[in-house]
């Protein structure tokens, strides 16, 4: 795959854009990784299924989300990171 618009959800599902934070300062200091704030992960909605469930859920293409960082499925196209979610995995829209 070279490309995310290889990857075609069927069914209920969305791809993901994973949104990465950054692991340290703009002064060089490295952030540690939290366990308990690091469970929930942020990502871009790059596109969705033709499900019924996941069209209720009133998502579009751009979109950002949440969702916990163990679910789905991971997909690394190059260097970039896309996630592959369910519907039920998608915990909420953000504004």
């Amino acid at each position: 795959m070279k490309n995310p618009q290889s990857i075609r959800p069927v069914g209920n599902r969305a791809l993901i854009l994973i949104e990465n934070k950054p692991a340290k300062t703009e002064s060089g200091i490295l952030l540690p990784e939290n366990q308990e704030t690091e469970k929930i992960t942020e990502g871009k909605i790059i596109a969705i299924g033709s499900g019924d469930r996941i069209k209720k859920l009133d998502i579009k293409k751009g979109d950002k989300i949440s969702f916990n960082k163990y679910s789905g499925l991971d997909y690394k196209v190059g260097m970039i990171n896309y996630k592959l979610l369910e519907d039920d995995e998608i915990l909420a829209v953000l504004e």
